[in-house]
């Protein structure tokens, strides 16, 4: 007996994995059988749904300031880490901290401005977390081949489309300024980035910040594993496999993992540079 918005709690092996609410039955009735898919959504899950509510401007607050205030209008834990940019003011000459579009979504906003600090933005299950990414590189996932156990499919996707070798920066705020950054990508592309959520006096480490984001969004790998692994998001794999042409043992970082019933995983990896925002010496097949 259960009802749209109801509360619910998941476990896995390690406890906690998510708290929510009811967001979607789907019941069905056939010749054998009777029942009903149940979907849940984390709480945090209603920042996605929902625009920016008024004010759209934030005047002359701090990053922790602006999510803290946010947050709180939908009633979300909300926890950050040490980092001092959390706590920079940051005003242009109007004295506004940071402005949401009429019909940009709340997520999004937190995100947007989380990313222009190179902050990460996790939904835990059990409310946010903003700081930085710390992969976990105690213990690797070994795939190479002939070494891994349990490798069922593994197939890469390394797409230039997009990709461009140099990555220019610009800001007003609070002066005006552009850097430039260089990745070792063969092809002489530029990709320009304009922002005054940026901070003009900071934009080298902002320029590395966004060529790694993009270096890890055209370099993926995914891998069908037959055992339902523990990994986690930011653990560690260590790749080579000839036929995906990963021809040398390279780190790579988990993204995400999609547990599958009964016993099967299938885990998503990209380039470390991605989290940790140095940049590569080299990229694959480049």
């Amino acid at each position: 007996d259960f009802s749209f918005n109801d509360s619910v709690t998941v476990c896995d092996e390690e406890g906690l994995f998510l708290k929510g609410r009811v967001a979607n039955i789907k019941p069905c009735l056939t010749k054998s059988a009777n029942w009903v898919q149940v979907e849940v959504k984390s709480h945090a899950g209603i920042l996605a749904e929902t625009v920016m509510p008024n004010p759209f401007e934030f005047t002359s607050r701090s990053i922790r300031g602006v999510l803290e205030q946010i947050a709180g209008y939908y009633n979300q834990k909300i926890e950050f880490s040490s980092e001092a940019e959390l706590d920079e003011v940051f005003t242009n000459e109007i004295g506004t901290s940071f402005t949401a579009k009429k019909e940009e979504k709340v997520w999004d906003f937190m995100k947007r401005i989380c990313r222009s600090r190179g902050l990460l933005m996790t939904d835990t299950g059990d409310g946010l977390f903003i700081g930085r990414f710390k992969p976990n590189t105690e213990e690797k996932l070994n795939l190479i081949d002939g070494e891994c156990l349990g490798l069922e499919e593994i197939r890469g996707e390394f797409i230039t489309v997009g990709l461009a070798r140099y990555y220019e920066i610009n800001s007003q705020y609070p002066s005006t300024d552009t850097a430039t950054v260089q990745i070792p990508f063969p092809v002489p592309i530029t990709k320009r980035f304009d922002s005054n959520d940026y901070n003009a006096l900071d934009l080298t480490a902002t320029g590395q910040r966004i060529a790694c984001t993009e270096i890890g969004n055209h370099f993926k790998i995914y891998a069908l594993l037959s055992e339902n692994l523990r990994q986690k998001s930011g653990d560690f794999a260590v790749v080579k496999n000839s036929k995906i042409k990963i021809f040398k043992e390279t780190d790579f970082v988990i993204k995400s993992v999609e547990r599958r019933h009964p016993d099967a995983a299938l885990i998503t990896l990209t380039l470390p540079c991605a989290y940790t925002y140095e940049i590569p010496d080299e990229l694959p097949l480049c």
